[in-house]
């Protein structure tokens, strides 16, 4: 009864400091367990009663809550619990699993569980030597209590706890651990004389009221009222009623009967050592009650740990975000999973899974049910592995890494199976993202690769149509231009398309050129914008106009414009891709014909130079990058002049040499030699020469293959570009820039550590002359009281200006990370405010704080807005003489604001650009008006930046400086 009253002062302690609301007048759906008395259950006439009925009762009334009660079955209640299908739970043991998903009041009963034994068992608690076979109902905390303490031969699990008494009052097993208000209510109302509780109590847990997670408002009302039935007794009413009948103090019945018997012996043969008798029992029950303590301490110790510990589990396998893990039985029904796993069933199929759910249950696709339970079976037959497979429907399915691995028991026989699925969904969109790029690189260089080795411009075009139909899948496609006369004239034709024309051939040809723009392909190019059209949209497109008898119905189709500076000069189009075009498909064919309109341009632009041999040796000749012409043996053809002046060869000497000889080292040579054979080209390729005199140096290489009619590679062509001296510069430049960051990283730390060591003989001094001050106080003159102050207003003035060197140190080298917390803006200002009041009032300036926002929030790093604010505040009372200061807090265009405004001395305009920069004062020089080392606001703008905060200025010399801070809209900004 001790430890009862202490709960429920702890209650009423605890509950006054819950702020209490009122919930709309809703009618609230109550539910509770029907059997489970005396706390709640469903009479035989179907009223709701018991303790925790009553007390919700009591607090309805004493609340206004208006309500239904219903009682149910556990299973019911759960399900409801589950689907929200609720308001208010009467009675639930809190616990931290349950805290997750419900919100609980203060407890209003502790119950505690116990060991139950028949009166004739002998048996005080599970320490005792007896068989150890103990019956406990549906596991839970009493069957990891019972697991993890004591040494019991085995645990026999039944449903209820008249199923248990039953089984003990019959002589079954040794004994049972039970509720203690609900075993003995039921053997007090069915007579079961022969059992008792024994020894100490094993478990106590904390019944509350609970409500639907995140209702604080039905929360507060129900504290509220229980606030009030505390106070007026009506809890006194109730608990006495319901609960004082059924508790008992557990003492040991062997020790009773055998201390009765003593007694009774002693009084009858020798009743004059009564006394003696009496002191050593007092003494013997003291020393049982200290080891009974002491034993209780032990378990609630060990009871703690366990739950750690099962906290600590839980918190292991929920806390990585992207793994799945569960455990089915051997009907594939839900043993356990993780958050992860329900979360990604209802992205995927939108089920919400259950514990003893059969997970196929909740799969709506025959095939993931056929490849997942293909996987289970193979693990149910002990094989333990891992695949990749995908689950739910394009385009939102995922894809997941899973291990399977079969559960054994004891025993070793296979009970189910537990499975690790790492969602790799990411991973693979990332893959089939490289692979998508790489196939348009190899296209690209394809096309460049045609283009470069001189076949003719009919040739270029079907090799880059075919190239187009192989990257996006189609079956068949066409490239054409516009002509001078705007008409379109097709450059190449896949066959598939004409071949099953009813057209003839001579028909067929004319109909590729100057053809009339009309179709679907005058949108593309009229718009100059790139168009999907599939199957479900051909029949309602307004631009559709058919296609040429015979020509195989289109059911897909992909225009792209090509285009040369800004203006759409031709298209691709593109037929029949199996499931439709997608965005992919557009935007690899939007950066292939870049690459197809280059390659035509690089063509013709060949066949004009191969027309003109005499402009060519020219251009050869006077150009100012290295040129040279070679045999596959790496003979030299040709080489101008500036390549002999780069090598310091005569045109005589490069006949004798070999092209392979002036590499620096054979591994460049083979570098150059792979790569233009591999692509048929270069381009930029580093590599390193060496010249005549020995020295060596790096080049930037561009060059292609000469091929003969047949196709075959008969030389090189290229050019090169000396970097030596810009790579070099470009390393002096890097050299250069690590020292000046080294530099600065030297002048950061020396300014902190010389900080410190000023600041802390500093602080002594200061405490020393204060200490001084107040020793002397009476003794000094007026004279030596102003020099006290001189010298207490110099330290200080000096410590100010070491931390703004410390703090400006700091924040340029990047050691202040904020840790934004959400704060109340109004609040923090006020304090700022109050601060500076005094000085203001010393100075006879008219100093004024307007709220017109007392509700905005801001999420920032609190330190760093109180600094800003200080400086902002201390610099507007330092440099203002007259008028005065005035700070407005308020919202405008959804943002929290303030503003700072004050009638000072102003900022000219030609200084405000170097306001922020350390240092930075605009009166100058040992006469200037204002004390200060210009850190202020230099070390504010860093901390505002930190916070993403805003600062805007405006100021007139003169006149006064308006600054106002804008703090952003987002998460914790209301």
């Amino acid at each position: 009864m001790r430890s009862i009253k202490l709960i429920l002062i702890f209650i009423v302690s605890h509950s006054a400091l819950i702020a209490a609301a009122q919930t709309d007048s809703d009618t609230l759906r109550v539910i509770h367990y029907n059997n489970y008395p005396p706390l709640e259950y469903t009479s035989e006439n179907g009223l709701s009663i018991g303790f925790d009925i009553e007390i919700f009762e009591a607090i309805a009334k004493a609340a206004d809550l208006i309500y239904t009660i219903e009682g149910v079955t556990w299973d019911t209640l759960l399900s409801n619990v589950r689907t929200k299908q609720f308001d208010v739970l009467t009675g639930m043991y809190y616990s931290h699993t349950r805290d997750t998903y419900l919100d609980f009041t203060v407890p209003i009963l502790t119950n505690s569980y116990a060991l139950f034994a028949r009166k004739d068992s002998q048996i005080e608690n599970l320490h005792d030597h007896f068989h150890k076979e103990v019956i406990i109902v549906g596991g839970g905390l009493s069957r990891q209590m019972v697991d993890n303490i004591y040494s019991v031969k085995e645990v026999i699990l039944v449903a209820s706890v008249e199923e248990a008494l039953q089984l003990l009052s019959s002589g079954s097993h040794d004994g049972a651990v039970l509720p203690i208000l609900h075993a003995n209510y039921i053997i007090k109302n069915h007579n079961y004389d022969n059992i008792i509780p024994v020894g100490p109590k094993l478990l106590s847990r904390n019944l509350c009221i609970a409500v639907a997670e995140k209702d604080t408002l039905l929360l507060n009302d129900i504290a509220s009222g229980f606030r009030k039935i505390m106070t007026d007794g009506s809890y006194r009413k109730i608990y006495d009623k319901w609960i004082e009948p059924y508790e008992e103090e557990l003492i040991p019945w062997r020790v009773v009967k055998i201390y009765s018997v003593g007694i009774l012996l002693i009084l009858i043969v020798l009743g004059g050592v009564i006394i003696i008798w009496t002191i050593m029992l007092r003494r013997s029950v003291a020393t049982r009650t200290k080891e009974l303590r002491e034993e209780i301490k032990v378990r609630t110790l060990v009871e703690e740990q366990i739950l750690q510990s099962k906290i600590l589990l839980e918190s292991s396998i929920e806390s990585p975000q992207d793994m799945l893990i569960l455990s089915l039985d051997l009907e594939y029904r839900y043993l356990y999973f993780n958050t992860s796993h329900a979360n990604s069933m209802k992205l995927a199929y939108g089920t919400k899974p259950m514990i003893g759910d059969c997970i196929f249950d909740h799969m709506t696709s025959k095939d993931d049910i056929d490849k997942v339970k293909s996987h289970y079976d193979i693990a149910l037959t002990g094989e333990g592995h891992v695949a990749i497979d995908e689950y739910g429907e394009t385009p939102d399915s995922l894809f997941y890494e899973v291990q399977y691995n079969p559960i054994y028991d004891k025993q070793r026989e296979i009970i189910g199976i537990t499975s690790f699925a790492q969602n790799i969904t990411s991973r693979r969109q990332a893959e089939n993202q490289i692979s998508r790029q790489t196939a348009l690189l190899e296209a690209i260089n394809e096309v460049f690769k045609a283009a470069m080795t001189g076949v003719s411009e009919e040739k270029l075009g079907k090799t880059s149509l075919s190239i187009a139909e192989k990257l996006t899948r189609s079956k068949f496609g066409f490239i054409g231009e516009i002509n001078h006369d705007g008409l379109f004239d097709t450059i190449a034709i896949s066959n598939p398309g004409w071949d099953a024309c009813d057209l003839a051939v001579s028909d067929a040809k004319k109909a590729t050129k100057n053809m009339s723009v009309r179709g679907i392909d005058r949108s593309t190019l009229r718009d100059g914008i790139s168009r999907i059209v599939n199957e479900e949209e051909f029949d309602t497109h307004p631009d559709r106009v058919g296609t040429p008898e015979g020509h195989p119905k289109l059911t897909a189709f992909l225009g792209v414009p090509l285009k040369h500076q800004d203006k759409t000069i031709g298209m691709i189009g593109l037929g029949n891709k199996e499931g439709g075009y997608e965005i992919d498909d557009q935007e690899a064919m939007e950066n292939l014909s870049i690459a197809i309109v280059e390659a035509f341009r690089r063509k013709r632009a060949e066949s004009a130079l191969a027309n003109s041999e005499a402009k060519f040796r020219t251009l050869f000749e006077e150009s100012r990058d290295p040129l040279y012409i070679t045999t596959v043996d790496g003979l030299f053809i040709e080489n101008n002049e500036v390549w002999c002046d780069l090598f310091g060869y005569s045109k005589e000497e490069f006949k004798l040499i070999n092209a392979a000889n002036l590499f620096s080292t054979d591994s460049d040579r083979r570098l150059f030699q792979t790569a233009i054979e591999k692509t048929g080209h270069v381009m930029d390729l580093e590599v390193r020469y060496r010249k005549k005199d020995g020295s060596e140096m790096i080049c930037l290489e561009t060059a292609t293959v000469i091929r003969d009619d047949a196709g075959n590679i008969i030389g090189y062509r290229g050019a090169i570009r000396d970097m030596t001296e810009r790579i070099e510069k470009q390393k002096q430049f890097e050299e250069a820039l690590e020292k000046a960051q080294l530099g600065e990283r030297v002048k950061s730390r020396f300014m902190a550590n010389m900080s410190h060591e000023i600041r802390t003989p500093l602080n002594s001094m200061l405490g020393f002359m204060e200490l001084l001050n107040k020793n002397l106080k009476d003794k000094t003159s007026e004279d030596e009281k102003k020099y006290f102050k001189y010298m207490r207003d110099s330290s200080t003035r000096l410590i100010r200006t070491v931390d703004g060197l410390l703090n400006i140190s700091q924040l340029e080298a990047d050691r202040i990370q904020p840790n934004p917390q959400t704060i109340s803006l109004p609040h923090m200002v006020k304090n700022v405010f109050e601060e500076f009041k005094l000085r203001a009032h010393e100075k006879h300036l008219e100093y004024e704080l307007l709220v017109k926002t007392e509700k905005g929030t801001v999420s920032v790093d609190e330190y760093c807005l109180y600094q800003a604010l200080t400086n902002i505040f201390d610099n507007a009372i330092k440099y203002t003489e007259s008028g005065g200061v005035r700070i407005i807090i308020n919202r405008r265009y959804g943002c929290n604001q303030v503003i700072i405004a004050d009638t000072g001395i102003g900022i000219s305009k030609a200084f405000q650009d170097n306001l922020f920069r350390p240092f930075s004062q605009e009166s100058e020089g040992y006469n200037r008006a204002y004390e200060g080392a210009g850190l202020g606001l230099a070390i504010t703008k860093h901390y505002l930046d930190l916070n993403n905060i805003k600062i805007e200025l405006e100021s007139k010399k003169g006149e006064g400086t308006t600054i106002t801070l804008i703090f952003p809209k987002g998460k914790g900004n209301g």
